[in-house]
């Protein structure tokens, strides 16, 4: 989807992160070099130490159901990331892990090379050894473990950590270990059980009945689009993202984004993510009950703004076209920030279920379940 996309616009935007104070993009052809250099580069040393590795566990356990092809695990630092690993000036990403939108890279390339990409998300405050990644990348089924080769050093720019490191995509400088298949579970006393604890509550399941695309396509099949913009051309598709590859929720946003051709803001710190959606004025949202009542709030101080006439002059100058803005005190309010269409609800429930419920349909935002888009 992904080289679809960067052959039909390949200076098209996709994918906006921050970098210090500052909001960096990367097009659709970016990211397609990427993915596509780091699966080719892949292809060779993956093939090496798992090919012979996973046909044994196929064999092993031919009557359950596995994946079509070899599992792969990576670590990343899962945000937020630390204010000891942010210095100003003096940035380093943590050693041993992925970055967080180098990991996207990784997971679309290790899927374009043929493999089964399972990320292992180590939040801020753990610090797993290759052991522990090791014994929980085998207790999900991997075959191999892919680790950066080291600490890149310093951020290129000297004032922040870039959060898209090419040199941990150079594929020459990774670790690849073979991994031997173990249990579930494990010794009460082993080790490495915290972490795997903590990993597998932050990650959805490994084989979801339903993958991140057929999980998209369903979402796409509710209807709901981005309003038209002048002359009746279709507006981009937005969303925000924050979890990284181990989040089911994260995972659909990127097929959603491919499928429809939008843009996707890849936010650092999932407590920003609301107010990062407040400013990007999104066409999708996903979030958590409390998540989406903070939009709630959001999106009414965005329409008393709107209405007030606080807003700056060229808001004020689209507020004129289709679907540029909720309407006057007397007439029908249009979608929260212009033209926000879905909302997804990743845990189901909602603070005030009937008042909520309310407030988006009179907008026309029609609200979804995670659960019912991956089952």
């Amino acid at each position: 989807m992904l080289a679809r996309r960067a052959a039909e616009a390949p200076e098209r935007p996709w994918v906006f992160h921050p970098r210090g104070l500052d909001w960096h993009w990367l097009s659709r052809g970016d990211m397609a070099r990427r993915v596509g250099r780091l699966a080719v580069a892949l292809a060779e040393p993956l093939a090496a130490v798992v090919e012979g590795n996973a046909r044994d566990a196929r064999d092993a356990r031919a009557d359950e159901h596995r994946p079509p092809s070899p599992v792969v695990a990576y670590p990343y630092r899962a945000h937020p990331l630390t204010a000891d690993e942010l210095p100003l000036g003096e940035a380093t990403p943590p050693h041993g892990l992925f970055l967080p939108i180098s990991a996207w890279v990784v997971h679309l390339a290790l899927g374009a090379a043929g493999y089964t990409p399972v990320p292992l998300a180590v939040r801020a405050g753990e610090d797993p050894d290759t052991e522990a990644l090791a014994a929980e990348a085998a207790r999900r089924g991997a075959a191999a473990l892919a680790l950066p080769g080291g600490n890149p050093g310093p951020a290129v720019d000297g004032d922040s950590l870039s959060w898209l490191d090419d040199r941990q995509l150079d594929a020459a400088a990774w670790r690849i270990l073979a991994l031997e298949e173990s249990a579930a579970g494990g010794d009460e006393a082993d080790p490495t059980a915290e972490f795997a604890a903590t990993a597998s509550a932050v990650s959805s399941p490994l084989f979801p009945a339903a993958s991140p695309v057929t999980a998209a396509r369903r979402l796409l099949d509710l209807g709901g689009r981005a309003p038209a913009g002048r002359g009746g051309v279709p507006g981009d598709e937005v969303a925000v993202a924050s979890r990284g590859p181990a989040d089911a929720g994260d995972r659909l946003l990127v097929a959603w984004s491919l499928l429809t051709g939008g843009v996707l803001l890849l936010e650092a710190n999932p407590d920003a993510r609301v107010a990062t959606a407040a400013w990007s004025r999104p066409t999708l949202f996903l979030g958590d009950a409390a998540e989406v009542a903070h939009l709630e709030r959001e999106a009414r101080e965005w329409e008393a703004r709107w209405r007030g006439g606080r807003l700056s002059r060229a808001a004020r100058w689209l507020r004129r076209l289709p679907g540029g803005g909720p309407g006057t005190a007397d007439t029908a309010p249009g979608p929260p920030f212009g033209r926000l269409h879905t909302l997804v609800l990743s845990d189901g429930g909602t603070e005030d279920p009937a008042a909520e419920a309310d407030f988006w349909s009179s907008r026309g935002v029609r609200r979804v379940d995670l659960a019912s888009l991956v089952q």
